[in-house]
């Protein structure tokens, strides 16, 4: 193995002769103790960055004297992170800072100084002190096992050393992994069909934040752990936690380009900055194709003026919005009815956001440009960034590998394939004509947009199908934790509104006075919720909305949705789960994981049967060879 390629050398950095620099976006807790002075000077300078354990109300996982360790690093980046760790989270890639911080937090940065003699010791590169951790685990479980395990093992592993590219491991893996039935997640009633699972290609990665050579290296390393899992070696190596997830952690490490301080950050490691230096550094990690060297430079000729007390020029922030409250009526007009509400919308918002960005770059150039004057001959670098720079705007970033159209390292513009000519699109334009764009709220041209982006379409949407895909597109589902929906699922919803009769209900609400950006909420209460759906087609829509208001203007949740879509029916039956029902399905199949038998205990006449029923569907789709009595 050679980890070597991890050191953060060879990545898109920032440092000078003695320091390298990473980036903190300053989170809300962060930004809570430097407003009520717990991390703060009297003269309001910050002082200290806290770990999470610190601000912790309870009994810790960890302590003041914990090392670190994989485990931690682990509980710190996982999705459902632990709050009790002396981990804080930098990165060595501005745009992720700024895509964190202007997305979820504050807008508000410091730039941590970290000797380059002291790396390693406590502040660490993520992605590389997890791999090296996990292949010390790998070696460690093989010297513990049987000397006949150990010699059938090592030449699965001379397999792996030798393979030169990441097909040639997944070949090794498929011959050698067998999957296990708890990769499924089969935590619904039935599985949905359609859907196919291929387990020894899930244990190939793909990061676009890493090169080829790197790439190989990490699947060595993921190849070697299937191996062990497949001999129950080495099943677990956070204790109770799948190794799977552990992969899934690595992976978001290398993605956030994240770098782990251990401890707290003390003021003579911390530079205070503004967020026009965050966003230049940023622009200047986006530059490619040019001399590599001469960008070196300029690093060191920004940080060195940001150190040394420049004057930060402020740019203002633009306020205006995208246009976002078109009817759905109006963009069935204005589109003929031949694109998707959700395509045509898209482009409204991604004209806005990329002339937003594109405006803001060029000023950051500017002010690049102020900052190191005309005489140190970066002017090459920073015309690249005025003709090609984008600021991160939150709202069309992707940190998705491979989607979209990449900006730096694991950031992306989030553009479906059709959109991405927007990208050049936009760059032709003056800095007058994005101001028109903006001012606009992305409504430019639109028809014209459409049809350059989907070509001309000649059919038209069917009126209801258009409506409620509308209806889908316009509904946030990220707020109630649904990232995505598949494109089979998505057109099973739109056609289930289409039944609910989707048309009607949006006119009767317009006709009612709410307000078109509410109405999508409105709709999926009615159309999804079994009394309320009932109530309105009695006719009853005024007493609806004085009676259920607070209900019809929230959310709904990932269960009613679920339901709607079917996910609780019992095949072939006309049987619902119920919540009560379902939770003690999910919780057998967990204690079958590890167990012969589960018990199920409900009291009499609430439904054991009906969970003992789709346990017997669920195994007999897993067994389809076996047969039941």
């Amino acid at each position: 193995m050679n980890l070597n390629v991890f050191n953060v050398d060879n990545f898109n950095i920032i440092q000078d002769e003695e320091n390298y620099y990473f980036f903190r976006a300053l989170n809300m807790a962060d930004n809570n103790d430097i407003e009520q002075g717990i991390t703060t000077s009297a003269n309001g300078e910050v002082e200290r960055i806290r770990t999470d354990r610190e601000r912790y109300d309870g009994e810790a996982k960890y302590n003041e004297d914990s090392e670190i360790s994989l485990e931690e690093l682990y509980d710190h980046i996982k999705m459902h992170y632990r709050k009790d760790t002396n981990c804080i989270s930098l990165t060595s890639n501005s745009n992720i800072a700024i895509n964190y911080a202007r997305g979820s937090y504050k807008d508000k940065y410091v730039i941590v100084r970290i000797p380059k003699a002291e790396l390693g010791k406590q502040t660490v590169s993520a992605g590389q002190y997890m791999l090296e951790e996990l292949a010390l685990k790998i070696e460690q479980a093989l010297e513990n096992s049987s000397q006949e395990q150990r010699q059938k093992i090592d030449l699965f592993f001379a397999e792996i050393e030798k393979a030169e590219n990441s097909e040639a491991l997944q070949e090794v893996i498929s011959k050698r992994y067998i999957s296990k039935n708890g990769e499924l997640d089969s935590s619904k009633a039935h599985l949905r069909k359609g859907i196919v699972y291929s387990s020894p290609k899930a244990r190939i990665s793909s990061y676009q934040s890493l090169d080829e050579e790197q790439l190989l290296e990490v699947n060595k390393i993921y190849a070697k752990l299937a191996i062990l899992e497949n001999e129950h070696i080495l099943e677990y190596v956070i204790p109770h936690s799948s190794n799977s997830k552990l992969r899934q952690t690595i992976g978001n490490a290398f993605s956030s380009m994240e770098v782990i301080h251990y401890g707290e950050i003390k003021k003579s490691n911390i530079i205070e900055i503004p967020k026009e230096v965050a966003d230049m550094f940023a622009l200047i990690q986006q530059v490619d194709e040019l001399d590599k060297e001469k960008i070196e430079k300029l690093k060191i000729a920004l940080i060195t003026a940001v150190q040394n007390g420049a004057k930060i020029p402020t740019l203002p922030e633009i306020e205006k919005t995208v246009k976002d409250n078109i009817s759905i009526e109006g963009m069935y007009d204005l589109t003929n009815g031949t694109i998707d509400y959700g395509k045509a919308d898209s482009i409204v918002k991604n004209m806005f956001y990329l002339s937003k960005a594109r405006k803001n770059a060029i000023e950051l150039s500017n002010i690049l440009e102020e900052i190191l004057g005309n005489n140190l001959g970066f002017e090459d670098i920073i015309q690249y960034i005025r003709d090609n720079g984008f600021r991160i705007e939150p709202e069309i970033i992707s940190r998705q590998s491979g989607k979209g159209v990449k900006l730096s390292e694991s950031v992306n513009l989030n553009l479906q394939k059709e959109e991405q000519t927007l990208v050049e699109d936009i760059k032709d334009l003056s800095i007058d004509k994005l101001e028109t764009v903006i001012q606009k709220g992305g409504f430019v041209n639109i028809q014209n947009i459409i049809t350059k982006t989907y070509g001309n379409e000649s059919s038209k949407i069917d009126k209801s199908r258009y409506y409620a895909e509308a209806v889908v597109s316009q509904y946030n589902w990220q707020e109630i934790g649904i990232e995505k929906f598949k494109t089979t699922e998505k057109n099973e919803l739109i056609k289930r509104l289409q039944d609910r009769n989707c048309i009607d209900i949006y006119n009767k609400l317009k006709q009612a006075g709410i307000a078109e950006k509410q109405i999508p909420s409105f709709l999926l209460n009615i159309a999804t919720r079994q009394g309320l759906y009932e109530a309105y087609i009695n006719g009853n829509l005024e007493q609806l909305l004085s009676e259920n208001r607070e209900i019809l203007q929230g959310n709904i949740n990932t269960e009613i949705i679920e339901r709607f879509l079917g996910y609780y029916d019992i095949e072939n039956t006309g049987i619902k789960l119920k919540d009560y029902q379902q939770r003690a399905f999910n919780n057998t199949n967990e204690i079958l994981k590890t167990h012969k038998f589960a018990q199920v205990i409900l009291p009499t006449g609430s439904g054991k049967s009906f969970i003992a029923l789709v346990q017997m569907q669920k195994y007999a789709q897993e067994h389809p060879n076996e047969k039941m009595l």
